[in-house]
């Protein structure tokens, strides 16, 4: 079993994006009965909206429930939630599950009372994907839900969810983890797998390339778990794929002269080599980042204009927000 199954927090304690653990901490404040029965849960790929969603459906089921922590994590309940197995909490993937026959047959369901909880739990992963007239059917059954039933709304695109669902959920949003919060979460798992031989400085440039998705950084201290000997952070770079100094610096020496043509066999040659383009331009963009702080230091001792520097930075930072949706990964950077 992979770590990220593994390792995904099982109480609300064991939450590290912080943001996250506190919103959940103040349902604990209230009776279990004075619960809303639909949250949606908005923020990006990795941030923990599934997991924060089984969370919610052992807060209403736990059998051994606890003040200051909720859910227990190891009664029945609890552990047939984390396993999957639980027949009363059910996951919809609503890309794949987005028309109206599906949306009434849900509801036609919800109508049966729980087989062995408390509540029903219905989870709804990238609602926003749902038609309009599927987004019709579920708003009628969150405006009379079944007293057994909880709504577990989830989205990488809040702005798609129309504003009549909105308004009979709880939001709660999660933002992209920090560097601390990831290193914290790597390092739970490093302890617990005894990887000691893997340094901090490691974990950090994990935690550096993964745009704050605990799922990914706990996929990436897998995959860097398999090399043997010690794994600094240099060794993770090699292991990630991410390109050396020299490769950067020869790209941005095309680049600061306008040289489009070599700048293209520079990207081509990356692809060509089983690189990673979304990790070379993060390395780009720090080392950017170094040469905008010696220009306003007035230490700088390169070729680069200061504005031309701020240009390119703004260019290629666009370029890496449209990689997530370019069907071919090097293409905004190209152009």
């Amino acid at each position: 079993m992979s770590f990220y199954r593994i390792y995904r927090p099982q109480v609300i304690g064991e939450i590290d994006n912080i943001s996250v653990r506190e919103q959940l901490l103040t349902l604990l404040n209230k009776n279990i009965k004075e619960l809303p029965h639909a949250y949606l849960f908005s923020g990006p790929r990795g941030a923990g909206k599934t997991t924060a969603a089984r969370l919610i459906a052992k807060l209403f089921n736990c059998t051994r429930p606890t003040a200051a922590s909720g859910p227990c994590g190891k009664c029945d309940q609890c552990t047939s939630i984390a396993e999957g197995r639980n027949v009363d909490v059910l996951e919809i993937d609503a890309a794949s599950n987005r028309g109206i026959d599906e949306m009434r047959q849900l509801r036609d369901a919800i109508s049966l009372s729980p087989a062995s909880a408390s509540y029903k739990v219905y989870i709804i992963d990238e609602v926003h994907m749902l038609t309009t007239e599927a987004f019709n059917a579920l708003l009628k059954t969150l405006e009379e839900p079944p007293k057994h039933a909880v709504f577990v709304l989830a989205t990488t695109d809040a702005q798609k969810v129309p504003a009549t669902i909105k308004s009979r959920c709880i939001s709660l949003v999660f933002t992209k983890a920090t560097t601390d919060e990831l290193v914290h979460a790597l390092r739970r798992i490093v302890k617990k797998e005894e990887l000691g031989r893997i340094e901090d400085e490691a974990l950090a440039a994990i935690a550096e390339t993964v745009d704050g998705s605990f799922r990914d950084a706990v996929k990436l201290l897998e995959q860097v778990s398999f090399h043997k000997g010690k794994i600094s952070k240099n060794t993770v770079r090699g292991l990630l794929s991410v390109s050396e100094e020299k490769t950067i610096e020869t790209f941005l020496m095309h680049v600061a002269r306008r040289q489009a043509k070599e700048s293209l066999a520079d990207i081509a040659g990356l692809v060509r080599d089983g690189k990673d383009v979304k990790m070379f331009l993060v390395d780009t963009l720090s080392h950017l980042h170094e040469l905008l702080v010696h220009h306003i230091q007035g230490i700088s001792g390169d070729a680069w204009q200061l504005e031309d520097l701020k240009d390119v930075i703004r260019r290629f930072t666009q370029a890496y927000a449209e990689m997530r949706t370019s069907p071919i990964s090097s293409l905004p950077l190209d152009l």
